[in-house]
């Protein structure tokens, strides 16, 4: 996927539930799951919270990951209302995840978001957390 860099805000979200449930994470369930820093240089110097992964093209294999125990009940109904408010039916959540960047690190501004769901009519979002955006 080419990213402009440019984001069409989607509105407002009530984020709060979902933000309280992140900041309360542990220090040590932000280092449970390590692929992207692992497998993409851009993500090492960050670290994430991922409830939902896939890997694989074209047949895709969605996993639930160490983070969707503790977030999901908060995560979920807040993704399926920015779902609903702007997307048309159907599509699949394939990526879903919260991500900080470490003390001191560096994230290259260029860099291809890789934080997207995709629905089965090729639209995009990316997940903010107090604003809805699009790609």
């Amino acid at each position: 996927m080419e990213f402009d860099g440019s984001l069409n805000e989607l509105g407002d979200v009530d984020s709060k539930p979902l933000s309280e449930a992140v900041l309360a994470m542990s220090d040590e369930a932000w280092q449970q799951q390590q692929y992207r820093q692992k497998a993409y240089s851009v993500h090492e110097h960050t670290e994430s919270l991922v409830l939902v992964f896939c890997q694989g093209w074209p047949e895709l294999q969605i996993t639930k990951e160490p983070a969707w125990d503790p977030l999901h009940e908060v995560a979920v109904p807040l993704m399926h209302q920015i779902i609903a408010d702007h997307y048309p039916p159907g599509g699949t959540i394939i990526r879903a995840m919260a991500a900080k960047l470490k003390a001191g690190g560096s994230y290259p501004l260029t860099a291809t978001p890789t934080f997207l769901s995709s629905t089965a009519t090729g639209y995009t979002s990316r997940f903010q957390p107090i604003k809805a955006c699009a790609l």
